[in-house]
């Protein structure tokens, strides 16, 4: 077991020693865009003000907008997404559509709850995705197995490999608990030499490994299951743990990828890096020649002053010994070219649009509604906007929020959470479950749908003039309904589909009966009058 542990400790070094070079451009990334997250190759004091070294907050202000983007795909206010089978969703029952929306609700529930910390973590996951173009984030269920947990973990702490079919199914995350945790985790199993620390120094810290691998690299563990998850003691080589497991107990979303490597990047910093740069480095210009021009050097006479700089503050005393001429024929300000001022600031200008652009900043808002524009190119705006913005959230939808539903999905359905498997419906066993989602791509697709409904009235009356059967071309309730709900209206001021109907099928048939009545009205009066014609010739 010694050996094999060996290796698996080589390997992990080799991996972490050869994604060294990339921490130094992560760091890079974070000084410029996410000073909080600066810490991949230098340790950073508690207390230290992370923003510092910084004079320009554009850069930081673009990645917090475009993360904060991101985290709006997962609105606490409404169902942010929708439990559906993959095929022939048309063709589930009511039965099982019910089903699937009670298993919606539990999940959403689950998910949200106070204590899984879902919203931390997947917020510290946003952030890390729009600067590095990747994060990581452990799903699993809390000590006491009674509701879910989520931790999102430090990129600088993590590395993994992928398999043939590039799929990450190797992870190492470095760790260094304290000594009275490691207890509690592992009792019974920690190394006989912290055990021995527990009473003296209970908080010092042990580095330890979670290393996650393919079940067949290590067989010291006799398991049915894909994966071996184990706990190493790195400096005593001890594994506290190993146990099989059927999943890969975390999730790596990638945003952009080269072939070739296991990392990623983020498009929108990848871009602006430079930008932010030329920024910072012209911002401490310009703050420098601000400083000169309401606060010009000094030249002073070192004999009438003593050698000591004048007192030049509010209320400041300076004395001088001169016999000579006034005081200014000793002392004055130095005048300063300010002329490249203006000319700085518009460069700065320049580069702020450039990192604004590069950071979705403009892209990621729904174009607005303008009044005096016609309705054919509100659509028009609207398509442009979801072909700028696909770049964005349909990946960060494939790769963060499927799978984050998936999985919760998957432990969620395991552990019985949604009833007995005996009472799902027949129709969902073994089908295949999928995920849609309220976002603001789906937004932009939505207003794009009023926009077209929108167009065809306009169109549909001015056919009408010429020729007004053609208002039956159109289903107009199944348009309209879909308008309202793209439109976001609230389901409970809906009537279903069959409420609706009823409903005109209740106003045909008083329309129906109404008519009847006026006809046999109609009917009666005529027979009344020829009744009084008759009479009076009689």
């Amino acid at each position: 077991m010694t050996k094999v542990v060996e290796e698996l400790i080589n390997q992990g070094n080799k991996l972490f020693s050869d994604r060294m070079p990339l921490l130094r451009l992560w760091q890079d990334l974070a000084e410029n865009f996410y000073p909080e997250r600066a810490d991949f190759t230098r340790d950073r004091v508690p207390g230290t003000e992370a923003k510092v070294e910084l004079a320009a907050s554009h850069p930081v202000l673009a990645r917090r907008d475009l993360g904060n983007a991101l985290s709006n795909t997962r609105p606490t206010t409404k169902n942010w997404f929708h439990t559906r089978t993959k095929y022939d969703w048309d063709k589930v029952s009511p039965v099982g559509r019910a089903w699937l929306e009670r298993s919606e609700e539990i999940q959403r529930r689950a998910m949200l709850h106070r204590t899984s910390q879902f919203l931390r973590a997947t917020t510290e996951l946003d952030h890390d995705w729009a600067t590095f173009g990747q994060g990581i984030i452990q799903p699993s269920f809390n000590r006491a197995t009674q509701g879910l947990l989520y931790r999102s973990w430090h990129l600088r702490d993590v590395v993994w490999t992928l398999n043939v079919d590039g799929v990450v199914d190797t992870v190492y995350r470095q760790w260094k608990p304290r000594a009275a945790d490691l207890a509690k985790l592992f009792p019974g199993t920690i190394h006989k030499d912290v055990a021995a620390k527990l009473e003296k120094d209970p908080y010092c810290e042990v580095p330890t490994w979670h290393v996650v691998v393919p079940a067949e690299m290590y067989t010291a563990v006799n398991t049915k299951h894909p994966f071996v998850s184990l706990y190493i003691d790195i400096a005593r080589k001890h594994v506290m743990e190993a146990t099989g497991v059927i999943e890969l107990g975390y999730l790596i979303p990638r945003w952009a990828t080269i072939s070739g490597s296991q990392y990623a990047f983020s498009p929108a910093t990848a871009i602006a890096l430079m930008d932010a740069r030329g920024l910072q480095s012209m911002m401490y210009t310009l703050l420098e020649a601000g400083e000169k021009a309401v606060n010009p050097p000094m030249a002073a006479n070192k004999h009438v002053f003593g050698g000591q700089a004048p007192r030049a503050y509010a209320g400041g005393t300076t004395w001088a010994d001169y016999t000579d001429g006034a005081l200014k024929d000793h002392f004055q300000m130095i005048e300063m070219d300010k002329s490249g001022i203006p000319l700085g600031m518009d460069m700065m200008r320049d580069l702020r649009e450039q990192i604004s652009e590069a950071m979705y900043s403009k892209r990621i808002l729904l174009p607005p509604m303008v009044s005096h524009v016609s309705a054919y190119e509100m659509g028009e705006r609207a398509k442009q906007h979801i072909r700028e913005i696909l770049p964005l959230f349909s990946p960060y939808e494939d790769e963060v929020n499927a799978p984050l539903c998936d999985d919760a999905f998957e432990k969620l359905l395991r552990v019985g959470a949604f009833g007995s498997p005996l009472d799902m419906p027949e129709e969902l066993r073994g089908a295949e479950i999928e995920f849609s989602f309220e976002s603001p791509l789906h937004d932009a697709v939505d207003q794009a749908k009023v926009q077209v409904f929108m167009d065809m009235n306009q169109q549909m009356t001015t056919a009408m003039a010429v020729d007004p059967t053609v208002k039956h071309v159109v289903n107009m309730g199944v348009a309209y309904r879909d308008v309202i709900q793209a439109n976001q209206t609230p389901s409970k001021w809906m009537r279903t589909e069959a409420e609706a109907q009823a409903l005109s099928d209740n106003e045909k048939a008083a329309a129906s009966a109404s008519q009847a009545l006026a006809l046999q009205q109609q009917g009666a009066d005529v027979a009344h009058t020829i009744g009084d014609t008759n009479t009076q010739g009689a």
